[in-house]
């Protein structure tokens, strides 16, 4: 539990060893103790006295809150809607290579260049609201080429049996009624779909 905690405190920022100590709220000794079984694991680094996490010891808290999430909410949220095209600026975003292998790094597949845009039924708006508030992995914007690319929300889900991700832009250009789906497949090609087509998403 305690590699836990000092994971969590640095994955907020680097910090020294009396920084971390205090705010695990645990000694010194014990705290020195499972810095140096991260180090060896390469879940955290040192560089002077400042501890840092790795993309590793990123990837680890990652996946935790993933299963706990699964743990928390055991029941399916199901989604219902109809296949529509877009403006094709999906496509755009998923041919950068930052977003491609944050994605990557986050969802385990690397997405196929191009999203399914799904306009939800009415049935389903409802269900939207209570899966926006679930657990989410998040992958931060970064800068490229003097331009600032927005952070997105992602969420594990099966599209009509397909394992994809649900990605929710931090500035979105759809209602809240679009659903926005990614897979390594092109989804229209695999799932043999047209606009109108209804899809099922299962998170």
């Amino acid at each position: 539990m305690l590699k836990i905690k000092i994971l969590i405190s640095l994955a907020k920022g680097s910090k020294k060893l009396m920084e971390i100590s205090k705010e695990v709220n645990s000694s010194i000794q014990a705290v020195s103790y499972q810095l140096k079984k991260l180090k060896e694991e390469h879940l955290i680094e040192k560089e002077g006295k400042l501890y840092r996490i790795t993309e590793k010891g990123k990837e680890l808290l990652n996946k935790m809150c993933g299963e706990i999430a699964k743990a928390l909410y055991k029941k399916s949220i199901v989604l219902k809607g109809k296949v529509f095209s877009g403006s094709g600026e999906g496509r755009k975003y998923l041919s950068i290579k930052d977003y491609r292998e944050g994605i990557k790094k986050l969802l385990g597949f690397s997405p196929y260049k191009g999203t399914l845009n799904i306009k939800l039924l009415e049935e389903s708006l409802e269900k939207k609201a209570e899966l926006l508030r679930m657990p989410m992995k998040f992958l931060k914007g970064f800068e490229k080429n003097g331009k600032r690319y927005n952070g997105v929300f992602l969420i594990e889900c099966y599209i009509n049996g397909v394992k994809g991700g649900i990605v929710i832009p931090i500035k979105s250009r759809y209602g809240n009624d679009v659903v926005e789906v990614i897979a390594k497949q092109n989804l229209r090609k695999k799932l043999n779909l047209k606009d109108g087509d209804v899809v099922e998403i299962v998170v």
